[in-house]
């Protein structure tokens, strides 16, 4: 970035990326009350460089005798609670902070900082395994609040500054994706929000004969679990919305894999995660990633040179797409494949055919492929979760042995009634409900 020529009557600037050491004073020479927006690289995203910019700019404005307003745009709060940052503002910025698409000044966000971390703490704090402390989050989740939404103010029901008040009734699917990804990452257990389409008039069972007629938005999480105890290792979603019941204390949706979502009462659209997470052998996962190029790239009446643009670009969207989600779930795995190919298919992809790319590409999807395909579509036992809710039940709620015995058997005895309402045919990779199933959502897209 080169700000050399911005003189002191200039009252907005904007950065992205890294600053240069010779820019950073000049910055000073900015308007009394400028706004600076500082925004991370999205192409090159590091939050270490991200945050030591925030923390640079800080020490160059500190001693002006100038008021500045600062934006800073953090989605991963725990990063920006590990990193100190709070602590140190200048008395001469107005910090605002930009968090999944709200603002909040310093106070509103610590406010709401220490309200999550009243939540999280004891959890934190305890002996539970990760499953365990996954478990005992996904447990105050789906409880936290009846679903309920607010037509005339929808972010009272999704934003977290709004959900967390207590005078608010209001919490839809994202507002329970939103609390407990936030909750997660307290717990270092990564997670994502997804979102997708919901076919509502599926909501009393599957036939193949009925019209998709209603696809309704709806949000859950992507969560990654790593539990050496329950020899427990692989991708989940996890639905908290579908399991918050006033008359249940459910967990169907607390650890479903792709196969189990397949096999619910509500027939979807076929979304990437679908298509980049989803698989039994080698063989699908050529098919569905030959699939996912064909379906960005199938435009008609296209010339040559438009075809190879676009075919560059869907690879590009497609490397980006499985980077992006390792970044959130899996740092270890990113860090790899990124150091490793970032430089050959996202910097340098203008500069070599669609031909030369290609190889490139393949043995990107192949290191790809040799990581995820033994986490995909591991299947958790329903009594596995139970034994794990027990002990927290036993170390979060400190209930005793009678009370758990109680507990477990109604509890068992309701998520099996619910489960032969909710699961109305078994899914086989192998049979043609899958087939029927993506051509369904395909076609609805």
């Amino acid at each position: 970035m080169n700000i050399a020529n911005f003189i002191n009557k200039k009252d907005y600037l904007t950065i992205t990326g890294t600053i240069k050491e010779e820019d950073y004073s000049k910055i000073k020479l900015l308007k009394n009350n400028a706004l600076i927006n500082i925004k991370p690289d999205s192409s090159n995203h590091n939050d270490e460089i991200y945050i030591n910019n925030i923390k640079n700019i800080f020490n160059q404005l500190k001693d002006s005798k100038k008021n500045y307003s600062l934006r800073i745009y953090i989605n991963n709060r725990e990063l920006l609670r590990q990193s100190n940052l709070l602590s140190s503002v200048p008395k001469n910025i107005n910090l605002i902070i930009c968090s999944n698409d709200y603002e909040y000044n310093i106070h509103e966000y610590i406010e709401e900082e220490n309200k999550l971390e009243k939540i999280v703490t004891p959890i934190r704090n305890s002996k539970l395994s990760p499953l365990e402390k996954y478990l005992a989050i996904y447990d105050i989740v789906k409880k936290f609040k009846p679903y309920k939404d607010n037509n005339e103010s929808q972010q009272e029901s999704r934003n977290l500054k709004y959900i967390l008040e207590d005078n608010n009734d209001y919490i839809v699917c994202v507002g329970f994706a939103n609390l407990l990804k936030e909750l997660l990452s307290r717990v270092n257990i990564p997670s994502i929000c997804i979102h997708v389409g919901v076919d509502s008039s599926y909501n009393e069972g599957y036939t193949k004969e009925e019209i998709k007629i209603n696809n309704l938005g709806h949000t859950r999480n992507l969560v990654k679990i790593d539990d050496d105890k329950y020899h427990i290792h692989g991708y989940y979603l996890a639905d908290s919305t579908w399991d918050n019941n006033p008359k249940y204390d459910l967990y169907l949706n607390s650890l479903l894999t792709f196969d189990e979502k397949k096999e619910a009462k509500r027939l979807e659209t076929l979304e990437d995660e679908d298509l980049l997470l989803d698989f039994h052998s080698t063989n699908e996962f050529i098919e569905k990633i030959k699939f996912y190029i064909k379906r960005k790239v199938s435009h008609p009446n296209m010339d040559a040179n438009s075809i190879e643009q676009l075919t560059k670009k869907s690879y590009k969207d497609l490397y980006l797409k499985i980077i992006s989600i390792l970044r959130e779930t899996d740092k270890q795995e990113y860090q790899e494949l990124y150091s490793k190919y970032n430089n050959k298919i996202n910097i340098n992809i203008e500069k070599i055919s669609s031909n030369d790319l290609e190889p490139v590409m393949t043995s990107f999807l192949k290191d790809y492929a040799k990581y995820i395909m033994p986490l995909s579509n591991n299947k958790v036992t329903l009594e596995t979760t139970l034994r794990a809710v027990i002990e927290v039940k036993k170390e979060v709620y400190k209930m005793n042995i009678s009370e758990i015995k109680v507990w477990l058997e109604q509890t068992l005895k309701d998520n099996h009634k619910i489960k032969n309402k909710a699961f109305p045919y078994i899914y086989s990779p192998n049979n043609t409900t899958e087939a029927y199933l993506e051509s369904k959502s395909i076609n609805k897209r």
